[in-house]
């Protein structure tokens, strides 16, 4: 059973965070966080988050993702929600660390509507495509700047 936020049955399932930072090397570290929802089928998809690094030698990479713990509610009645919550990062925890202490964040932080279809593809470990489509086309209008020429 998994206490969701949002409305199973509603298209739109919630929001995926999108953060850009930069380091004194030039990279450009991209990442998004979908939210916990359902796709079409009823199938619950848990929050995960998509990162990238991208250079000048590497302009075009993969999305890699990492999944948050599952349990969207814990087991143990004992534990209280909020450390729950945030035990629920614990598998990407070294991750934000190591972020938080080399890169600094570009722009602001935004967000973009992610749909049941989304949750599809990220429940089948796809990336997802719209949503990346949304990012790019939210940047173009928060006007972020060109990340590297592609020749």
């Amino acid at each position: 059973m998994h206490d969701l936020i949002t409305d199973p049955e509603k298209k739109v399932q919630g929001s995926a965070l999108y953060v850009e930072m930069t380091n004194a090397y030039g990279h450009i570290y991209q990442m998004f966080f979908t939210p916990d929802g359902t796709d079409e089928l009823g199938q619950f998809a848990p929050a995960t988050l998509y990162k990238r690094r991208l250079s000048a030698m590497e302009p075009k990479k993969q999305w890699r993702s990492m999944r948050l713990r599952r349990e969207v509610v814990s087991p143990n009645p004992a534990v209280d929600p909020k450390v729950h919550r945030l035990e629920r990062l614990d598998p990407m925890e070294s991750l934000l660390l190591r972020l938080a202490t080399q890169y600094t964040v570009v722009g602001k932080p935004f967000f973009v509507e992610v749909s049941k279809k989304d949750l599809r593809d990220v429940i089948h470990s796809k990336t997802p495509i719209k949503i990346v489509y949304r990012i790019g086309q939210t940047r173009k209008a928060l006007g972020f700047a060109e990340m590297f020429e592609t020749k």
